[in-house]
C-alpha cells in the first residue's frame, strides 16, 4: 500500500524529528512535524478515497479479440476500460502479455489521470515466438496518490486464451511455390494422368500406352493418337511426430520438434480444402495425440490446435510402436510422413516395418541434423567442444540412418532452415509421381 518513496519520506521525517529532539533545535522540530503531517494526511486521504477499490469500479471489453495466431504471425489487441467510480485518480493500467510475445508497436501499458466515466484504450501489436496456448490478460489497474506515496491494486478479469498454432499457407506457401511442382513445371495441380473419365488432351501414341486409349477417328496409318484423361487421385497421409527428449534439441522456439510441428501444420492447412486426407500421430513410448485422417477446414483447425499444445517430453520414442499403432488404425494405402531424431535403438523396427509394409503403407522419414540446428559458437574452446559433440552425434546418426535406408525407406534431413520445404516437396512428388526421392 505504501510505496518506497512513502517509506523514505516517513523515515526522513522521523529522522529529522529525532535530530530535533536530540539537539533541541526548534526549526528541525517544526520541519519534521510538518513533513510527517503532510505525508500521513496524504496517505490517509488516499486510503479513504480508495477504500473499496475493486474490479467493480471498471467495465472492460476487448475489441475484435483474436484467439488463434500462426506462429511468427502478428496479432493486434485493443482493450477499452471505463472508470465507473465516483472519483478520479492517477492510474497505471497494463494488460498482461505473455513473455514469449514480442511487442511490435503500441504499448500494453498507460499512465494517466483517470476521470470517472472516461474510457481508456490500450492498443498494441505482438508477434508470438513459441507455439502453445497462452493467456492475454488479466488487466491490472494501479491507483496512485498524486505524490506517489501510496497505491492500491486491483485486477480486472479480461483474460483471453490464445492458441499459437503453426503458420498458415498464406504466409509461406507463396515462398515455396517453386518446390510444389508436378509433371507440369510450375503447377500445383493435384491430379495425375491416367485412364479416368475426364478428357485432358490428345498426344501421339508412345511405348507403354494402352491401346484402349487410341483415338481411332483422329489417328492416321502413319501416326496413332491417344486420348489422355485426368485420373482423380485421393491419397491418405499421416504425419507422425517423435515427442522424445531428443527432439527438443535446438534453440528455444526453433527446436527439431518446433520445425516438425510447423511443417506439419503448414501441410495440413495446405491440403485442408483439397481431396486428400491427412491425420496426425504424436508418439513417444505411447500415443500422446491421435487424430484420424480427414479433410476440410474443421479438421485442419483441430490439427492446428493439437499442434499448438504438443511438446516433447522425457520418454523415449518407439518408432516400431508407432507403426504397430497405425497398422491397427488406418485403412487403405497410407503414406506416413514421420519426423524422428532416430535417437532410440531400432531393435524391433525391421520386424514392425515389414509388417506395416505388407498392408501397402509407405514410410518416409524426416530426420533433424541436430548439430546444424545450433548457431556456430564463439571462442576456440566452445568450437572444440561443439566439434567433438558434432562428431559423436553424426556418427550415431549415420548408424541409425543406414539401418532405415537398408530397408529402402526414403529419408530426408533438415536443419535450422526448417522442414517445411522438405515436407511439401515430398508431398508434391507423392501426389504427382507416386514416389519421393
Amino acid at each position: 500500500m505504501i510505496t518506497q518513496r512513502g517509506w523514505a519520506v516517513i523515515a526522513a521525517g522521523l529522522a529529522s524529528l529525532a535530530v530535533a529532539l536530540f539537539t533541541l533545535n526548534l526549526l528541525f522540530f517544526v520541519v519534521a512535524i510538518v513533513v510527517l503531517s503532510i505525508v500521513i494526511s496524504e496517505i490517509l486521504i488516499f486510503s479513504v478515497g480508495t477504500l473499496r477499490f475493486r474490479p467493480t469500479w471498471f467495465s472492460a471489453s476487448r475489441l475484435d479479440p483474436r484467439d488463434r495466431i500462426g506462429s511468427s504471425g502478428v496479432a493486434i489487441y485493443a482493450l477499452t476500460l471505463t472508470h465507473l467510480g465516483r472519483r478520479g485518480f492517477w492510474a497505471e493500467v497494463y494488460d498482461t502479455v505473455p513473455a514469449s510475445f514480442e511487442l511490435l508497436s503500441g504499448s500494453p501499458r498507460i499512465q494517466t489521470w483517470w476521470e470517472p466515466g472516461t474510457p481508456l484504450t490500450l492498443s498494441y501489436a505482438v508477434r508470438p515466438t513459441f507455439r502453445g496456448v497462452f493467456a492475454v490478460g488479466p488487466t491490472v489497474v494501479v491507483a496512485h496518490d498524486p505524490m506517489g506515496l501510496a497505491f492500491r491494486v486491483t485486477v480486472v478479469e479480461t483474460r483471453l486464451a490464445v492458441t499459437v498454432a503453426p503458420p498458415f499457407p498464406s504466409t509461406r506457401v507463396s515462398q515455396l511455390g517453386h518446390w510444389l511442382t508436378t509433371r507440369i513445371h510450375g503447377s500445383t495441380m493435384l491430379r495425375r494422368r491416367g485412364y479416368g473419365t475426364e478428357f485432358r488432351s490428345l498426344r501421339p501414341y508412345g511405348p507403354g500406352d494402352d491401346v484402349r486409349s487410341i483415338a481411332w477417328k483422329r489417328s492416321t496409318p502413319e501416326e496413332l493418337i491417344v486420348r489422355e484423361s485426368e485420373q482423380e487421385s485421393r491419397e491418405q497421409f499421416v504425419v507422425v511426430l517423435d515427442a522424445s527428449a531428443a527432439m527438443a534439441s535446438g534453440p528455444a522456439g526453433a527446436t527439431a520438434f518446433d520445425h516438425a510441428a510447423d511443417a506439419a501444420g503448414l501441410l495440413m492447412a495446405y491440403v485442408a480444402h483439397r481431396e486428400d486426407r491427412l491425420g496426425l500421430l504424436v508418439h513417444s513410448d505411447h500415443v500422446l495425440t491421435w487424430i484420424p485422417p480427414g479433410r476440410g477446414a474443421r479438421h485442419a483447425l483441430s490439427v492446428a490446435h493439437a499442434l499448438a499444445r504438443v511438446r516433447p517430453g522425457s520418454a523415449r520414442f518407439d518408432l516400431g510402436g508407432a507403426l504397430r499403432f497405425l497398422g491397427t488404425r488406418v485403412r487403405g494405402r497410407t503414406q506416413v510422413l514421420a519426423f524422428s531424431s532416430l535417437s532410440e535403438p531400432l531393435t524391433s523396427f525391421p520386424r514392425d516395418h515389414a509388417e506395416f509394409a505388407t498392408h501397402g503403407h509407405r514410410l518416409h522419414l524426416f530426420v533433424p541434423r541436430i548439430p546444424a540446428l545450433y548457431a556456430a559458437p564463439e571462442g576456440r574452446l566452445g568450437t572444440a567442444a561443439v566439434t567433438e559433440a558434432t562428431r559423436m552425434e553424426e556418427a550415431r546418426a549415420t548408424v541409425a540412418l543406414s539401418t532405415v535406408r537398408r530397408r529402402g525407406i526414403p529419408t530426408f534431413l533438415y536443419d535450422q532452415r526448417g522442414a517445411a520445404t522438405r515436407l511439401l516437396t515430398v508431398y508434391s512428388r507423392l501426389r504427382a509421381w507416386g514416389v519421393a526421392w
